[in-house]
C-alpha cells in the first residue's frame, strides 16, 4: 500500500530530520495522490494517526510471574520489536533456577519496566538482614534452619503436642549454638526459612551469593528502585498495573489524572517514616488475595488493573465485573504458561515453558 509505505519510510527517517508526526498528517493531507488513495481505500486520518503512533511509540506489553524461568521471559523477549514496552508486574526470581539471570535481562534493557512482587519484597528483607549483619553463607544457613524450627514449633502447638514442640526448641538452640553473634529475633529467622525454603528462594539466594558484591549491589539496587505500582495510558485507554492489588487512594486518582504515567517506588515505601503503613503498603500490593475492592475502585475512576501473583490454570482471568485481569498463568508449574499481554490491543500470547518446572515436593508454592 503506496500510503503505508510513505508514512513508514517517513517515520524510518524522522530522526535523521526531526519530522514530527504533525508533518507526516500535513504532508498526506496536501498530497493529492494520497488524498485519491485515502477515499478509494476509506482511510481516516484516525486511522492514519493510530498507525504513525503504533509505529513511533510502540506497543506495551506485561507479563508476570516468570519464577525463575529464564528461556520463557527470552521468548516473550524476542516478541518484542525495538520501540515496544515490557513491564514485568512482580515475581521474576524464586522457583526457577536463573531468576537473578533475569533480573541482570531486565536491568540492561530500556524497555522493560519492573513491578516489585511479594517474591522480590521478601528476597529484600532477606537481603537488607544480609546486609546489616554483614553474615556469612554459615550463618545464613543456620538461621534458616532455625527459622524452620520456629515455623514448625508454631504448628505442633497448634495441633496441641507439646512434645515435638519442645524438640523444635531444642532444634533451634542447636542451630544458634553455631552462630557466634546471636542477633536476629524469630520474625527475621521465620522469614529467612519462608522465603529461602517454603517459597524456593534458595536458588535465587545461591545464584546471589555467587555474584562479586558490585553485581550484587547493582542488582540490589536495581530492586530497590523497582515500582510496587504503575499506571500507563495505552490508546486513551488507562491501565493501573501491580502484583497483587492496587492501593485505594485518592490523591493516586488526582495525581493520574495530571499526568497519565508514573510509578510509586519501592524505595518511597520502605523509607516511610511510619514503619507499620510501609509494611501495610508493600502487603496489599505484593501479597494481597480475593479482595477485588482495589479493583472496583479503580474501575470507578477509568482504569482497567493489569496484576499477577494468583496464578491460573494456563488461561489469563478476566474480571469483567471490576474491570481487572490476572495474567498470572502459572509458568514455573508443570502445565503453566507465560502470557504475554498486549496493552493496546488487550490479546494475548501463551509462551510454552522452556525449562522443567520445579516440582513442589513439600506442598509449598501456591503463591
Amino acid at each position: 500500500m503506496w500510503i503505508i509505505d510513505k508514512v513508514r519510510k517517513m517515520i524510518e527517517s524522522r530522526d535523521k530530520y526531526q519530522i514530527s508526526e504533525e508533518a507526516i498528517i500535513e504532508d498526506i493531507k496536501i498530497n493529492k495522490e494520497s488524498r485519491n488513495f485515502k477515499s478509494k481505500y476509506e482511510i481516516t486520518e484516525e486511522s492514519i494517526i493510530k498507525y504513525i503512533q503504533s509505529q513511533m511509540l510502540g506497543k506495551t506489553y506485561a507479563i508476570s510471574d516468570i519464577h525463575g524461568m529464564y528461556g520463557s521471559y527470552m521468548e516473550a523477549i524476542k516478541n518484542l520489536k525495538e520501540n515496544d514496552t515490557l513491564f514485568v508486574i512482580g515475581d521474576a526470581i524464586d522457583r526457577g533456577k536463573n531468576g537473578i539471570k533475569i533480573l541482570q535481562d531486565m536491568m540492561n534493557r530500556k524497555n522493560v519496566k519492573f513491578i516489585l512482587g511479594n517474591h522480590e519484597w521478601q528476597m529484600m528483607q532477606v537481603l537488607d538482614l544480609i546486609r546489616k549483619y554483614n553474615l556469612s553463607e554459615k550463618d545464613i544457613a543456620n538461621y534458616i534452619r532455625a527459622g524452620e524450627q520456629i515455623y514448625s514449633e508454631r504448628d505442633w502447638i497448634r495441633d496441641g503436642d507439646e512434645e515435638e514442640a519442645e524438640k523444635c526448641r531444642k532444634n533451634k538452640e542447636e542451630y544458634l549454638k553455631e552462630i557466634s553473634n546471636i542477633q536476629l529475633d524469630d520474625y527475621d529467622m521465620r522469614l529467612m526459612y519462608i522465603w529461602t525454603l517454603a517459597n524456593k528462594g534458595v536458588y535465587t539466594l545461591d545464584e546471589f551469593l555467587s555474584l562479586t558484591k558490585e553485581q550484587q549491589d547493582e542488582i540490589y539496587n536495581y530492586v530497590k528502585e523497582a515500582a510496587v505500582m504503575a499506571k500507563k495510558q495505552v490508546n486513551n485507554k488507562n491501565f493501573i498495573m501491580v502484583h497483587a492489588a492496587p492501593l485505594e487512594l485518592e490523591y493516586l486518582v488526582d495525581s493520574a489524572s495530571k499526568k497519565s504515567e508514573g510509578a510509586i517506588k519501592y524505595s518511597t515505601i520502605v523509607g516511610m517514616d511510619d514503619k507499620k503503613m510501609s509494611q501495610s503498603v508493600l502487603s496489599i500490593c505484593t501479597e494481597t488475595r480475593d479482595d477485588t475492592s482495589g479493583f472496583a475502585f479503580w474501575k470507578k475512576h477509568g482504569y482497567k488493573t493489569i496484576y499477577g501473583h494468583t496464578p491460573q490454570d494456563g488461561k489469563i482471568l478476566i474480571d469483567h465485573v471490576n474491570d481487572a485481569v490476572c495474567i498470572d498463568t502459572g509458568c514455573s508449574r508443570r502445565k503453566g504458561k507465560l502470557a504475554l499481554y498486549c496493552l493496546d490491543d488487550e490479546s494475548v500470547k501463551y509462551i510454552d515453558r522452556k525449562e522443567d518446572y520445579i516440582k513442589d515436593e513439600k506442598g509449598y508454592g501456591d503463591d
